[in-house]
């Protein structure tokens, strides 16, 4: 049955299918179960589990059909041979979806998955595959929004959902963020970022805002560690070859003096032989602004490196090359104590003036310094009654 698959020969090499293939034939109970069992093991457990698991891997499959709907969309239609071959892959397919009402153990027949299947038109069925291909990308990037690197994608299954709104206060710098990743989506020209200022002041927040804000415009993130910033040219070729658009974030990147790894880096931003895809922005956080460290000797000239103003260069060249540096200062306090007062009026707590001041003060002396992540950490302990040097009221 399955042999004669050609756009979606991928599944071939899937063990559960080929084994429903045989139990087309055989009937084979021993066969049935395994499948099941196997399923089962997959978090897919349903009285509908068996069509479940088709369907996911039909919404997920990597070819040159479902990659090419992910770049654009109904615009595959236009090529009769492919579409008449995945038209051929899908006849195929429904059969399998005809077995659906054998590994359903409830006698509850079958679901709304297979019936669609084997229902509708193959034509009607290409039209779903190419808005979901295109909507929420096939392989990889099926499952998730959010993406780590190491040695290949790694799906992220929660990411933080934090939006600007829950940022209080650096508005200009959020203005650029948001300024610029518009820009990128809609195909204009665009800079690479680098956040930079102290830390606890919402570098990262302000990165995983910009994703949250636009990722219903078909907008991926991907972090990248510094321990696999050698990698960056594998993150490119994957995303080069993709119909989404992807942040490239280096969370809190910086190199000791004794570290080359920046120079991979630093060719890809410019002036490498590579390009940089079109569909990746690369937004990089750093509590330096010269993300490679400066040492004594390159300030007092004592040094083994005879061109010394060379060898200092090439250390600064990195923070050049990007097209836009933010900012991030410490908080003045009458800034930390208006986020102070932002976050509790969000939570409804009042408090008198001059005890709010005394404590978040107190907190952030005895704490971490004044920032916003105090800040916020200051009003967990005052809403969660955590610490009793903190209570502000002991009537609320």
């Amino acid at each position: 049955m399955i042999d004669k698959l050609l756009i979606y020969s991928g599944l071939l090499m899937d063990d559960i299918i080929r084994d429903a293939a045989s139990y087309a034939y055989s009937k084979d109970e021993s066969i049935k179960y395994s499948i099941l069992r196997r399923i089962y093991k997959q978090n897919i457990v349903s009285p509908h589990a068996y069509e479940e698991y088709l369907e996911k891997k039909l919404l997920s499959a990597v070819n040159r059909f479902s990659l090419l709907c992910e770049k654009q969309g109904i615009k595959t239609l236009e090529d009769d041979y492919l579409v008449m071959t995945v038209k051929n892959d899908l006849d195929i397919i429904k059969k399998l979806f005809l077995l659906a009402p054998d590994f359903d153990l409830s006698d509850k027949g079958t679901g709304p998955i297979a019936r669609f299947y084997i229902d509708n038109s193959t034509v009607h069925i290409i039209e779903e595959l190419m808005k979901s291909y295109y909507q929420n990308g096939c392989g990889e990037l099926y499952e998730s929004l959010a993406y780590a690197w190491d040695g290949g994608i790694i799906n992220i299954h929660e990411p933080d959902l934090v939006m600007f709104d829950d940022l209080v206060g650096y508005d200009h710098h959020k203005r650029k963020i948001i300024n610029n990743t518009n820009a990128f989506i809609e195909g204009k020209p665009y800079n690479n970022i680098l956040l930079f200022g102290d830390r606890g002041t919402g570098k990262s927040s302000c990165v995983k805002a910009a994703f949250n804000m636009f990722k219903s415009s078909r907008l991926r993130i991907i972090e990248l560690s510094k321990k696999n910033i050698s990698q960056i040219q594998d993150v490119m070729d994957f995303s080069r070859k993709r119909g989404f658009d992807f942040i490239l974030f280096l969370d809190d990147l910086s190199f000791e003096d004794t570290e080359y790894e920046y120079k991979e880096l630093k060719a890809h931003l410019e002036g490498g032989l590579l390009s940089q895809p079109e569909n990746v922005v690369i937004y990089a956080t750093s509590n330096r602004f010269h993300i490679v460290r400066e040492t004594q000797k390159d300030n007092t000239g004592i040094t083994d490196d005879i061109h010394l103003n060379d060898a200092i260069q090439e250390k600064l060249s990195l923070s050049d090359r990007f097209g836009i540096t933010i900012t991030f200062d410490t908080p003045t306090p009458k800034e930390y104590l208006n986020i102070v007062k932002k976050l509790l009026e969000r939570n409804n707590k009042d408090a008198d003036e001059a005890v709010l001041k005394k404590l978040a003060f107190r907190w952030e002396i005895a704490n971490h310094g004044r920032s916003g992540r105090s800040a916020v950490q200051f009003v967990k302990s005052v809403i969660g009654r955590i610490d009793e040097d903190v209570i502000l009221d002991e009537d609320s």
